[in-house]
């Protein structure tokens, strides 16, 4: 694998996105790691898709609004990889680390951003070494801001007093090493310096440094490497999972023995509502087990239970390899009859399980999985010449046919309204707990959560806990008009 890599400090992406977008069209990369993103959690990131591109990011917690970092990847190394990200608890560093495995091959990313020295430093330094350590692939790039590191390589230790001090013993007393030898930042009236790092553990994966012109008004070069990887094996079916489980029993019981009236009984609406999200995420983090599981992304039916007993079928076909022993070779042979029927039983259960769901996205992602063919949107021809449409003629067409199910409305000044006007109104609105309790039961558990990540099936499964502080702050909210 030959994989292009880009990288710069943006200094607002949203200000910039368009810039990128030329230089991803004339570069093609496959990584895209940027630093002060300057996002903040309001912006979507449908706002900033690249098609063809997954988006990783880490918006500043300490500056909302400014700093930030993010990965973008390609849907290409998605197809081959298992990506886990992760980012650690630093404030005034803002980190995003991805772990991608295909199967016994791994690949360890990371972008940061530190604006100045930090008490945080030797938390970065200390993960990077033993990220370094433990892992083969390891690319990580940021603007590490070493301001008193006038020229790469280094070739003493600075003092102890140094800002840069325990970033130079990390490269010393490791495997790593930074490969940015030339001024990455230029301002004017200023002596050019090199912010912008590259550490690898392996020299060799990264070829041909190139340093390319700011995007937009920038003062940061663009750099552009090539990331050469030797994969093992791109097909692996089985992954494993992390699975978070929650013991909404436990998580009921605490709810219900907090004291709602004195934690919402002051504050603004802002202050309540935050009070009561820090209680509830706090009652869900305290009953909150991950479990691991393996399977096969192309037969989900096949289980723990089942992969086990593959493995053990294959053992003793070694076995009978080794010994020819006609007791082994039978005992397989009943093995493999029945995990044929113990597989053919599993996915039974697992079609019969999405046809009975309620969650029909599931069911639609098998269907399409079954299909010989891509599920793509038919070709349609002209009325007039019979000749094949191009996509814009072609959504236009859809358009206009949607279109004549809606009625046209007649040019000129609305009709006069003949109905008369009600005079009464509500003067008082009230939110009762049995309404509350009703309307979150009839959530569907299948639907996303929301910006507060607060997740339907919670809702559903915690709605007689719930209906107490709820409505008081609902009533609260509609009495000051906040």
């Amino acid at each position: 694998m030959d994989w292009t890599i880009l990288y710069t400090n943006l200094a607002s992406l949203s200000a910039k996105f368009g810039d990128l977008l030329l230089l991803v069209e004339d570069c093609k990369p496959v990584f895209i790691f940027i630093t002060e993103t300057w996002l903040s959690p309001e912006m979507p990131d449908q706002a900033f898709h690249i098609p063809g591109f997954s988006m990783f990011r880490c918006d500043s917690l300490t500056t909302p609004g400014h700093a930030g970092s993010c990965i973008y990847v390609h849907d290409c190394v998605a197809d081959i990889f298992s990506i886990t990200k992760y980012s650690l608890p630093t404030p005034g560093i803002d980190n995003l680390f991805l772990k991608m495995v295909s199967g016994n091959f791994a690949l360890f990313t990371g972008c940061v951003y530190r604006p100045r020295p930090s008490e945080h430093d030797a938390i970065i330094c200390d993960h990077i070494k033993t990220i370094s350590e433990r892992e083969k692939n390891v690319f990580i790039v940021g603007d590490f801001n070493l301001g008193d590191i006038r020229e790469w390589p280094v070739s003493r230790l600075p003092s102890a007093n140094s800002p840069s001090f325990l970033f130079i013993d990390m490269l010393f007393n490791s495997n790593l090493q930074q490969l940015v030898e030339k001024p990455t930042r230029y301002r004017a009236n200023q002596t050019p310096t090199c912010p912008d790092l590259i550490f690898t553990n392996d020299p060799d994966m990264v070829s041909d440094i190139r340093y390319g012109p700011p995007l937009g008004k920038s003062d940061h070069l663009v750099l552009s490497t090539q990331l050469q990887l030797r994969i093992p094996s791109l097909k692996n079916n089985i992954v494993g999972e992390t699975h978070k489980v929650i013991d909404y029993r436990e998580v009921k019981r605490a709810l219900d023995a907090v004291d709602w009236d004195s934690v919402l009984g002051r504050g603004s609406v802002d202050e309540r509502w935050k009070n009561f999200f820090d209680y509830i995420c706090s009652a869900i983090d305290k009953n909150t087990t991950f479990v691991e599981t393996v399977k096969d992304k192309l037969k989900p039916w096949i289980n723990n239970q089942l992969l086990r007993t593959i493995k053990y079928k294959k053992s003793l076909w070694r076995r009978y390899l080794r010994s020819k022993s006609e007791a082994i070779f039978k005992q397989h042979r009943q093995l493999s009859n029945f995990l044929s029927q113990s597989i053919k039983r599993a996915k039974i259960s697992y079609i019969n399980s999405l046809t009975t769901s309620n969650n029909k996205k599931k069911f639609f992602k098998f269907t399409r999985q079954c299909l010989n063919c891509k599920v793509s949107t038919p070709s349609i021809r002209s009325a007039e010449d019979g000749d094949l449409l191009s996509p814009i003629e072609t959504a236009e067409s859809f358009a206009s046919c949607f279109s004549l199910a809606f009625i046209s409305e007649p040019v000129g000044p609305m009709p006069p309204l003949t109905t008369p006007r009600n005079e009464s109104s509500i003067s008082e609105i009230v939110i009762t707990h049995e309404e509350v309790e009703r309307q979150l039961r009839s959530l569907k558990i299948s639907s996303s959560p929301g910006p507060d990540n607060i997740s339907a099936k919670f809702l559903s499964e915690c709605a007689t806990s719930l209906s107490v502080p709820l409505p008081s702050i609902f009533s609260f909210s509609l009495a000051s008009g906040d």
